[in-house]
Protein backbone atom coordinates (compact mmCIF):
# COMPACT_ATOMS: atom_id res chain seq x y z
CA UNK A 1 0.00 0.00 0.00
CA UNK A 2 1.11 3.69 -1.04
CA UNK A 3 0.48 4.61 2.52
CA UNK A 4 2.71 2.35 4.68
CA UNK A 5 6.02 4.44 3.94
CA UNK A 6 4.38 7.72 5.10
CA UNK A 7 4.38 6.59 8.53
CA UNK A 8 7.99 5.50 8.52
CA UNK A 9 8.99 8.42 10.87
CA UNK A 10 5.80 7.99 13.18
CA UNK A 11 4.66 5.71 16.09
CA UNK A 12 3.92 1.91 15.12
CA UNK A 13 0.10 2.49 13.43
CA UNK A 14 -2.00 -0.12 13.89
CA UNK A 15 -4.45 -1.31 11.04
CA UNK A 16 -7.77 -2.19 12.25
CA UNK A 17 -10.93 -4.12 10.04
CA UNK A 18 -13.59 -4.44 12.10
CA UNK A 19 -17.35 -6.10 10.77
CA UNK A 20 -20.20 -4.15 12.08
CA UNK A 21 -23.81 -4.92 12.03
CA UNK A 22 -26.22 -1.84 11.70
CA UNK A 23 -29.73 -1.19 9.56
CA UNK A 24 -30.05 -5.01 8.80
CA UNK A 25 -26.41 -5.33 6.70
CA UNK A 26 -22.83 -5.51 7.30
CA UNK A 27 -20.57 -2.77 7.89
CA UNK A 28 -17.16 -2.95 7.37
CA UNK A 29 -14.85 -0.40 9.31
CA UNK A 30 -11.17 -0.16 8.56
CA UNK A 31 -8.86 2.13 10.44
CA UNK A 32 -5.24 3.10 11.15
CA UNK A 33 -4.75 3.90 15.00
CA UNK A 34 -1.76 4.37 17.44
CA UNK A 35 -2.94 2.04 19.71
CA UNK A 36 -5.60 -0.78 20.53
CA UNK A 37 -7.46 1.52 23.22
CA UNK A 38 -7.69 3.74 20.14
CA UNK A 39 -9.23 1.39 17.94
CA UNK A 40 -11.48 0.27 20.74
CA UNK A 41 -12.86 3.86 21.58
CA UNK A 42 -13.51 4.62 17.98
CA UNK A 43 -15.16 1.32 17.25
CA UNK A 44 -17.70 1.41 20.12
CA UNK A 45 -18.43 5.38 19.46
CA UNK A 46 -19.09 3.88 15.63
CA UNK A 47 -21.58 1.23 17.06
CA UNK A 48 -23.07 3.33 19.71
CA UNK A 49 -24.12 5.83 16.97
CA UNK A 50 -25.56 3.31 14.53
CA UNK A 51 -27.57 2.03 17.21
CA UNK A 52 -28.45 5.28 18.49
CA UNK A 53 -29.76 6.38 14.78
CA UNK A 54 -31.00 2.89 14.09
CA UNK A 55 -33.54 3.50 16.80
CA UNK A 56 -34.66 6.31 15.77
CA UNK A 57 -35.15 5.63 12.04
CA UNK A 58 -36.05 1.53 12.27
CA UNK A 59 -38.92 1.21 9.79
CA UNK A 60 -40.55 -1.48 11.96
CA UNK A 61 -39.87 -0.98 15.73
CA UNK A 62 -43.05 0.42 17.35
CA UNK A 63 -41.14 2.73 19.78
CA UNK A 64 -39.08 4.26 16.76
CA UNK A 65 -39.11 7.61 16.18
CA UNK A 66 -40.12 6.84 12.16
CA UNK A 67 -42.36 4.38 13.42
CA UNK A 68 -44.05 6.85 15.51
CA UNK A 69 -44.03 9.95 12.66
CA UNK A 70 -45.46 7.23 10.00
CA UNK A 71 -48.17 5.96 12.78
CA UNK A 72 -48.43 9.90 13.43
CA UNK A 73 -49.13 10.54 9.83
CA UNK A 74 -51.44 7.64 9.05
CA UNK A 75 -53.98 8.98 11.86
CA UNK A 76 -53.84 12.96 10.42
CA UNK A 77 -52.41 13.96 14.25
CA UNK A 78 -49.73 16.18 14.58
CA UNK A 79 -46.43 14.63 16.22
CA UNK A 80 -43.74 16.73 18.27
CA UNK A 81 -40.32 15.95 16.73
CA UNK A 82 -36.64 16.48 18.29
CA UNK A 83 -34.60 19.20 16.00
CA UNK A 84 -31.92 16.56 15.11
CA UNK A 85 -35.02 14.65 13.54
CA UNK A 86 -36.75 17.70 11.81
CA UNK A 87 -33.02 18.52 10.46
CA UNK A 88 -32.57 14.85 9.09
CA UNK A 89 -36.19 15.06 7.45
CA UNK A 90 -35.58 18.32 6.03
CA UNK A 91 -32.56 17.05 4.32
CA UNK A 92 -34.03 13.68 3.13
CA UNK A 93 -36.16 16.12 1.48
CA UNK A 94 -33.78 17.95 -0.27
CA UNK A 95 -31.36 15.31 -1.17
CA UNK A 96 -34.88 13.73 -2.99
CA UNK A 97 -35.38 16.76 -4.53
CA UNK A 98 -31.88 17.87 -6.01
CA UNK A 99 -31.66 13.65 -7.12
CA UNK A 100 -35.48 14.35 -9.11
CA UNK A 101 -36.88 11.70 -6.99
CA UNK A 102 -33.86 8.69 -7.34
CA UNK A 103 -32.92 9.43 -3.65
CA UNK A 104 -36.83 9.04 -2.13
CA UNK A 105 -36.11 7.89 2.24
CA UNK A 106 -40.00 8.26 2.02
CA UNK A 107 -40.20 4.88 -0.94
CA UNK A 108 -40.70 2.89 2.13
CA UNK A 109 -44.03 1.80 2.57
CA UNK A 110 -43.81 0.64 -1.04
CA UNK A 111 -40.76 -1.90 -1.04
Amino acid sequence: MFFVPLFSGCSQQIESKQLLFAFGTEVHLQMLANSEETVQKTTREIEDYFQAFNQVWHAWKEDSSLSQINRAIRQQKPIVVTDEVKQFIVMSQRLSHESNGLFDPAIGQLV
